[in-house]
């Protein structure tokens, strides 16, 4: 299931995605995705889904026990680091 939606958010021009699962409330689940520009994610509530992106949304919906809550973030910094090489270490 993981992998499909993560395969739906990539096609619709995600640059990033990740699912989280709560340490305390085990049952609760966090999905998070990075879009490269707002304009894409306009496009990706524009875009006319497929219908493996429909059943992949219905069949998530299914495993949820209430409505999920949507927020919009902006990212304002970004880190990104190898851990190959440590910070201030030239790769």
């Amino acid at each position: 299931m993981a992998r499909g939606v993560g395969g739906q958010h990539r096609h619709l021009k995600a640059v990033g995605w990740v699912l989280l699962r709560d340490a305390v409330e085990t049952d609760r689940f966090v999905e998070r995705f990075l879009m490269a520009s707002w304009a894409d994610h306009r496009d990706h509530h524009e875009r006319r889904l497929t219908p493996f992106d429909t059943d992949v949304v219905r069949r998530a919906a299914a495993l949820a026990q209430e409505p999920p809550q949507i927020t919009h973030l902006f990212v304002l910094a970004l880190l990104h680091w190898d851990r190959r090489h440590p910070p201030g270490e030239q790769p």
